[in-house]
């Protein structure tokens, strides 16, 4: 096997990779939302008993963490993945086709990120943020409503302060996983061309 059919057998399984990566990541993101969708709906009727609902509470809450730390695992792969594609399309020496691009093949010539009214730049992890944000906000409101009212007195009153107490959490908890997601996606770590490869 030649010096060059190594770097495109290379290419061929690095590819496959990516695509398999981008397959997990469509799945998860078909299942994750609509699932806790499906059990705020469902679950915030006042006839299930609460302490069921803690429970399935708690459980959908740590399963969608957990699903959200295996993604983040996978970004990382992906993120070396990419790298790797790019770096044997150079190596290959395939053409450029798009303008104003220093190297050619489908990964090196990818589209900078576009914006949206005017400031806020879309990308995939941007997307991730905001889907499992809202998955395990979505989570913490079940949890919240259901520890509150089996807290309190069943009055209408301490309903609404238990309904409200519970969306400010949600809240909060989707608004610090969009962060720190946003933080992971700038981390240090990122694959980075050696010297003189590009």
């Amino acid at each position: 096997m030649t010096s060059e059919d190594k770097l495109k057998l290379d290419y061929e399984q690095t590819c496959q990779q990516i695509r398999a990566f981008t397959d997990i990541r469509f799945k998860l993101l078909a299942f994750v939302p609509t699932l806790t969708g499906a059990a705020v709906a469902l679950l915030g009727s006042r006839d299930i008993n609460q302490w069921t609902v803690l429970a399935v509470g708690l459980l959908g809450l740590t399963v969608t963490l957990g699903i959200a730390f295996y993604e983040m695992r996978n970004t990382v792969l992906y993120d070396a993945a990419i790298h790797r594609a790019k770096w044997l399309e150079v190596s290959l020496g395939l053409p450029i086709l798009t303008h104003g691009k220093q190297r050619g093949g489908l990964f090196n010539e990818r589209p900078a990120r576009p914006r949206l009214f005017l400031t806020l730049e879309v990308w995939h992890d941007q997307a991730l943020a905001l889907v499992y944000g809202a998955a395990l906000g979505g989570w913490v409101y079940i949890v919240a409503t259901s520890s509150l009212s089996l807290l309190s007195q069943q009055g209408s009153q301490a309903s609404s302060v238990n309904s409200l107490v519970a969306v400010l959490a949600a809240g909060i908890v989707a608004f610090v996983v969009v962060r720190e997601w946003h933080n992971f996606d700038k981390r240090s770590d990122k694959p980075q061309p050696r010297e003189g490869i590009w």
